[in-house]
């Protein structure tokens, strides 16, 4: 939402936790470090067999994206540290409005 450190940041994390969580294992052999940092023992760890079975195993990925969201750094770690979901281990909200202005034109959906 900002050019802030911390909303760049939590942008990455947004990313890692959505994106990185499947496509990284897949590519890396592992989960992204984000995720590793944040959600610590209760994120499987791979042997290293796995990982090398795992890594560069794709030969295809399509990415159906419909909407686009802004992120900023979560106002809720506290809280996070008890619900223990992707949302809250990520420490960023994703919004899809800035200033009550969406990001951008609405499409012709109901």
């Amino acid at each position: 939402m900002t050019n802030s450190s911390e909303d760049i940041a939590a942008t990455q994390r947004a990313q890692d936790f959505q994106f990185g969580w499947f496509i990284d294992p897949l590519v890396f052999g592992d989960y992204p470090i984000s995720m590793r940092t944040r959600v610590k023992n209760r994120l499987p760890r791979f042997t290293g067999d796995e990982s090398a079975l795992i890594k560069r195993s794709l030969d295809f990925v399509e990415i159906s994206h419909y909407t686009t969201y802004y992120a900023q750094k979560s106002s809720i770690d506290i809280i996070g540290e008890l619900l223990n979901d992707t949302l809250a281990d990520s420490g960023a909200a994703t919004l899809t409005f800035k200033d009550l202005r969406p990001i951008g034109d609405r499409a012709n959906s109901i």
